[in-house]
């Protein structure tokens, strides 16, 4: 049977990890966090152009659903 431990093992967080840990871990997390941003920029870019979700993927909204 698993508990819920509210009290974790470890006593480590941002404000207190050494900093060659944080280097290390956001080195790491850098490269996945630039790929999720990229989908996100690129909406942000279309919607700024006043082009939806329709244009991007017009293949997801049938035609009858499509404002001209």
């Amino acid at each position: 049977m698993l508990e819920y431990d509210p009290k974790p093992p470890f006593d480590i967080t941002e404000d207190n990890a050494p900093a060659e840990l944080l280097a290390e871990v956001r080195s790491a997390a850098r490269p996945l966090l630039e790929e999720r941003l990229r989908p996100s920029q690129r909406a942000v870019a279309r919607v700024q152009q006043g082009r939806g979700p329709q244009e991007a993927h017009p293949a997801a909204f049938p035609s009858s659903t499509r404002a001209s």
